[in-house]
């Protein structure tokens, strides 16, 4: 049973990450529209919600907070998350990662099938990567290739979020996780992603393959935020010379940015709409999640998430939350790196957590008496039946344990069959041609009108725009590269979707039989 309310936030948390699955951005007039109605709706659901005094108190606290960031700076990302976490009244967790991986595994889906059918590829850029030299990399439609890599951690999460998997089963699942981690990194090529991805998996199988964990494991749990902050903001000021050099290559110039914002912005209580000014005008973007929050949100916002943070963490030990704490702390080590825990990329499901933390911690203290709610709306419980889903579910289960060697031994001779028949019929191009805004390779460029190519031309262009946008050739191993993603592709979705179609027409026999 659902409350009215209750779907009503539904609603709201679907649109936003719809939004954001589909690679729309800050700035899009379509995100600007999308932002405005799950904000209305949102408003809608509060309103619906009994508070007590303290309650109320506090989400017009964090909201004003926001509201005042967002005036004084322009930072949407902090009044966006504390509207997420003020709405978790009355909210279970459960149904709303469900939600999440419904929406988000159908978007992450749907972009996957547009770019690898070339319908919509989003951005491409060539950059000297892995030693092979310069090399595509793939966003699938996203805004980059680290948010196409981000997003895969974010599906994973809601899945092994979603699924109650316990031993040998969670570990196959990780396995199978690590090898779409894999496989997304052959098209991203994005090292923080695949590597974040990696401490995903690792904190989740130490927490739940790990039955009584000791006092100095509790605390060490407990240490891993403090660390990224310290690391995070302390880390570019303190550290010099070999050392400073090392983070720094480590983490891709990150810590030279962070440096850099530090030292020339203003570190102000509110937020600073000048550190957005100075870094549009050098064209540098700040990719720490925890020193962006500080220098674009300031030291109020930055000083309530630590102690936020730092609380729900240490609760979440003590009730021994697993899942949760794997997820917790797997997205904060990546915020090190990346900046989507606080601007409006709309990933950060560890407030999730907190916001149902706080209505926990907000209700214990409170004491019956004075209720605020506006509209009285949205109490009565309706019945939403997934009995369907389930029982699909059910019978996918049964059919794959039944029948498990059939469906592997079909999805490796498919998966054989696929990447062969690429191999042999793919129609490899003499060279590359992309354009030079999305490559970091600095020599001459290269015009190409489509309408009129030579007779003997036999190579790809991607991303074209017209014949006066300049372009740069490419050829050797970014061709090899690309034939290489066409076999594992061919490969791997023949290996994964034949089997699927067998498994379904033989579930879909087997009712039949059962109906006669």
């Amino acid at each position: 049973m659902y409350s009215g309310k209750e779907i009503i936030y539904y609603i709201y948390f679907s649109i936003m990450l719809l939004a954001k699955g589909i690679g729309l951005y800050e700035g899009m007039p379509v995100f600007n529209l999308c932002l405005a109605v799950s904000t209305g709706v949102l408003l809608l659901k509060m309103a619906m919600d009994s508070y007590s005094l303290r309650e109320a108190a506090c989400i017009f606290a964090l909201v004003s907070l926001g509201v005042i960031i967002w005036r004084k700076s322009g930072e949407k990302g902090p009044l966006l998350y504390l509207l997420m976490l003020v709405g978790m009244k009355d909210i279970p967790v459960k149904r709303v990662f469900r939600i999440g991986l419904l929406v988000w595994g159908g978007a992450f889906g749907l972009q996957m099938l547009l770019a690898l059918t070339g319908i919509r590829t989003g951005t491409v850029m060539a950059h000297n990567k892995l030693g092979l030299g310069h090399i595509l990399r793939w966003s699938f439609g996203y805004p980059h290739p680290n948010v196409l890599h981000i997003s895969y951690v974010i599906f994973i999460a809601f899945l092994f979020y979603v699924l109650h998997l316990e031993g040998k089963k969670l570990v196959g699942a990780t396995v199978l996780g690590f090898i779409g981690n894999l496989y997304i990194f052959l098209y991203s090529v994005s090292y923080t992603g695949f590597l974040l991805t990696a401490v995903y998996f690792i904190c989740n199988l130490y927490l739940n393959l790990r039955e009584n964990r000791r006092k100095a494991e509790d605390i060490m749990l407990q240490a891993v935020f403090p660390c990224c902050v310290v690391f995070s903001v302390a880390g570019p000021l303190v550290l010099q010379g070999k050392l400073f050099e090392i983070c720094d290559k480590l983490l891709n110039t990150r810590f030279s940015l962070s440096r850099y914002f530090m030292y020339h912005g203003n570190w102000s209580l509110l937020g600073d709409r000048q550190a957005q000014v100075r870094a549009e005008s050098v064209n540098y973007t700040l990719d720490c999640s925890y020193t962006y929050l500080l220098m674009h949100g300031g030291i109020i916002i930055f000083s309530i998430m630590c102690v936020g943070y730092f609380m729900l963490i240490r609760h979440y030990v003590k009730e021994n939350k697993k899942k949760e704490l794997a997820v917790i702390l797997g997205l904060l080590v990546a915020g090190i790196s990346e900046p989507f825990l606080f601007n409006t990329a709309y990933k950060n499901l560890s407030l999730i957590f907190m916001g149902n933390y706080l209505f926990e911690v907000l209700e214990e203290k409170s004491k019956e008496g004075f209720r605020l709610q506006i509209l009285h709306l949205g109490g009565k419980k309706i019945g939403i039946s997934a009995a369907v889903w389930e029982n699909m579910a059910d019978e996918v289960r049964y059919q794959m344990k039944k029948r498990k060697y059939q469906i592997a031994g079909i999805g490796i001779a498919a998966a054989i069959c696929g990447g062969t028949a690429y191999a042999f019929m793919a129609d490899v191009p003499d060279s590359i041609y992309i354009l030079r805004q999305g490559s970091d390779r600095y020599d001459e460029v290269v015009y190409l009108d489509e309408n009129n190519l030579p007779e003997n031309f036999h190579s790809r262009i991607i991303s074209y725009k017209d014949a006066q946008t300049p372009m740069y050739e490419l050829k050797g191993n970014i061709v090899t590269v690309e034939y290489v993603r066409g076999i594992v592709s061919c490969g791997l979705w023949a290996g994964v979707l034949i089997p699927a179609i067998y498994l379904a027409i033989y579930g879909s026999q087997n009712k039949i039989g059962d109906k006669r």
